[in-house]
């Protein structure tokens, strides 16, 4: 399996690092959380060329 990064080494550090086609869940309260997380991703990814990748936004249904 090829590892791929998220854009943030200390991201990456502390999760080892990911696989590709694993999926990763953000929760947090702050929208610019998620555009910088989201930003890193597509950051990495087009430097690494993965063949996929989608960031989506949404609330948690209650």
């Amino acid at each position: 399996m090829q590892s791929v990064g998220t854009g943030f080494v200390e991201i990456d550090r502390s999760l080892g690092g990911l696989i590709s086609g694993d999926n990763v869940a953000w929760i947090c309260d702050d929208i610019a959380v998620y555009r910088l997380l989201a930003a890193g991703f597509a950051r990495d990814a087009s430097r690494n060329g993965p063949r996929g990748l989608l960031v989506a936004f949404g609330s948690p249904k209650r």
